[in-house]
């Protein structure tokens, strides 16, 4: 079910140099070009991305898990470091970098999880269902009321 996000070709450069074996891509530059690489990752990542802290919730995935899925190719992450120095009038540098995973793939992995932990009797698929009432439930009609209208 490791189904990776579509990188256009024509834009592949844009997200750094890949790493040998993974689907990892990693870029080093200013404040200024880390909102255009943003802005870039935020485009080919239908739902968005999230930190491999914030995987987490999407079913209890932790970010060493994250870390792991990503080093065995199978989960597709930007890097960026921001350059020491690059005076920018925000920041000069920071010494961790930012990473991002594609929310679908973190979502289908999760799924992968679920169905494991259903099949091996470890939770219901009633306990895996979000609530059936109350805002979970108005977010999730209004949601669907405007995905009809093309939102």
């Amino acid at each position: 079910m490791d189904k990776p996000i579509p990188i256009p070709s024509e834009i592949e450069h844009v997200f750094g140099e890949k790493r040998p074996n993974t689907r990892i891509y990693e870029r080093d530059g200013t404040q200024a070009e880390y909102r255009v690489w943003t802005e870039a990752v935020f485009s080919v990542c239908e739902g968005g991305a999230v930190s491999p802290g914030g995987a987490s919730m999407f079913g209890g995935i932790s970010r060493a898990s994250v870390h792991n899925r990503m080093e065995d190719n199978k989960l597709t992450a930007f890097i960026f470091r921001i350059v020491k120095g690059a005076k920018t009038g925000i920041t000069e540098g920071r010494d961790t970098p930012y990473i991002y995973v594609p929310v679908s793939e973190v979502k289908a992995w999760a799924e992968e999880i679920k169905e494991r932990g259903i099949k091996q009797g470890k939770v219901t698929p009633k306990e895996t269902e979000p609530p059936k009432t109350g805002w979970v439930q108005d977010f999730l009609a209004w949601k669907k009321k405007w995905q009809k209208k093309g939102g």
